[in-house]
C-alpha cells in the first residue's frame, strides 16, 4: 500500500463546493491553498453545505487483510474570496500537512474535491442529497484505484463509509466521522 495514496485517501472524504469549470493546475492549487483565508460571503453551492472552520477527525481503516489503523486529526478550513474552502490537516502516518481545496462543477452538479498528489491533480467527485442530508462519493486514478462511498452530515456530524479498490479487487475500507471543535 503506497503512503502517499493512503494520506489521499485519508484526506479526500471531505465535502464542500464553488463554481468552477476550468480544470485547476498544479500551480493554481498552491497559489489558493497559500492564500489568506477571508470573511467574504461564500457563493451558490458551496453557501449550502455544511463545513467547520474547525475540527475533530477519526479515520479508521479497514485493509482486507485485517491490518486497521486509527488517527484522529484536527481539520481547520478557511473560504478564499467566497469561492472556495480549503481544508488543511497533518496526517501523522506520513508526517506531513495534507491539503484540499473544494470546487462545485455546474456541468455535473457536483463537488470536486481536489488534491496534489506529485505534480498531478487528483479529484474525488461529492453528489449531495440536501433533502435527506446525504451523499455519494467517487473517485478514480491512473493506477487502478477507485474509491465509492455513501455519507450523511448533519450540524453535528459528518459520516462517511468508501470502499477502495485495486483493479475492481476490494483492499481497504475506511469510516470517517467528523464533529466541529467548539471555539
Amino acid at each position: 500500500m503506497n503512503k502517499t495514496f493512503l494520506a489521499l485517501s485519508i484526506l479526500m472524504f471531505q465535502a464542500t463546493g464553488i463554481f468552477c469549470q476550468e480544470q485547476m493546475s498544479v500551480e493554481k492549487f498552491n497559489q489558493i491553498a497559500s492564500a489568506s483565508g477571508d470573511n467574504t460571503p461564500l457563493v451558490g453551492k458551496l453557501a449550502t453545505f455544511p463545513f467547520w472552520t474547525k475540527e475533530e477527525v477519526s479515520i479508521f481503516v479497514n485493509y482486507e487483510s485485517g491490518t486497521t489503523s486509527k488517527e484522529d486529526v484536527i481539520q481547520t478550513a478557511k473560504t478564499i474570496n467566497g469561492k472556495y474552502i480549503v481544508f488543511t490537516n497533518q496526517i501523522q502516518f506520513i508526517k506531513q500537512s495534507m491539503t484540499s481545496i473544494v470546487i462545485y462543477d455546474e456541468k455535473t452538479s457536483a463537488f470536486k474535491i481536489l488534491a496534489v498528489s506529485g505534480n498531478t491533480i487528483v479529484q474525488r467527485t461529492v453528489v449531495l442529497d440536501d433533502g435527506k442530508k446525504t451523499y455519494k462519493i467517487s473517485s478514480s486514478f491512473d493506477d487502478g484505484l477507485t474509491e465509492t462511498g455513501d455519507g450523511s452530515y448533519s450540524d453535528k456530524q459528518i459520516y462517511e463509509k468508501t470502499c477502495c479498490y485495486k483493479n475492481g479487487v476490494l483492499f481497504m475500507t475506511r469510516e470517517v466521522k467528523s464533529m466541529p471543535i467548539e471555539k
